[in-house]
């Protein structure tokens, strides 16, 4: 899942995943090279689905350290870089984070790879719309996915299976009363059951819906 090392260190040294606890066992297994089997299934469904989200928001983190933090190493200096563990053999960059004040020595590679990151910035939400889209998706599991990268309030998305069956289920009954209705006169029962079953699944809808709208 992770072809760089740093990217790995990066969830770990942030403080996105520090919150909420299950975020944060997910967090402390990355630091181990057998993450995966570290995890249970399901953590590492949600590290999967949620990867790039994550290292967009930890991306965000960080900055540079002052006005003088990109240093030229002279000959004798020895250091690895922080977050990769790789020797640095010209330039060292120092960078900190903006929540937490923890600063770090990296390479200009690693440095490129966090800082410059305007295209992340642009689709990213804010630490707490990405923890509230994040329990919307854990919430409604067998949403597939939004026709958009980044959901508004007018994106298209898959409903639940669970709903549309309950609407297959409905349409079926509806068809059949109707059919009986004309064969022999529907009774009022029946009516009155077909309209509670029609304002039982408006309010799931509405429900749902509901959750949509807040996610955005």
């Amino acid at each position: 899942m992770f072809r760089l090392k740093s990217t790995r260190s990066l969830l770990v040294r942030s403080n996105y995943l520090r919150t909420p606890s299950s975020n944060n066992e997910i967090r402390e297994a990355l630091k181990y090279d057998d993450y995966a089997t570290r995890l249970s299934a399901s953590q590492n469904k949600l590290l999967k689905n949620n990867v790039v989200s994550w290292i967009s928001q930890c991306r965000n983190e960080w900055e540079l350290y002052d006005h003088n933090s990109i240093i030229r190493l002279s000959k004798s200096e020895k250091i690895t870089c922080d977050l990769c563990n790789t020797k640095l053999r010209t330039t060292k960059v120092h960078i900190k984070n903006t929540l937490t004040g923890e600063s770090l020595w990296i390479g200009t590679d690693c440095a490129q790879a966090m800082l410059n990151n305007e295209e992340h910035a642009q689709l990213a939400y804010t630490p707490e719309e990405q923890r509230y889209l994040e329990k919307f998706f854990s919430d409604n599991p067998t949403i597939e996915h939004f026709y958009k990268k980044r959901p508004s309030l007018t994106s298209e998305f898959i409903l639940p299976s669970d709903f549309l069956a309950e609407e297959k289920k409905l349409i079926t009954i509806i068809r059949t009363q109707i059919s009986r209705k004309i064969v022999k006169g529907l009774p009022s029962t029946k009516i009155n059951e077909i309209n509670s079953k029609i304002a039982d699944i408006s309010s799931k809808i509405n429900s749902f819906n509901a959750q949509v709208s807040m996610a955005m």
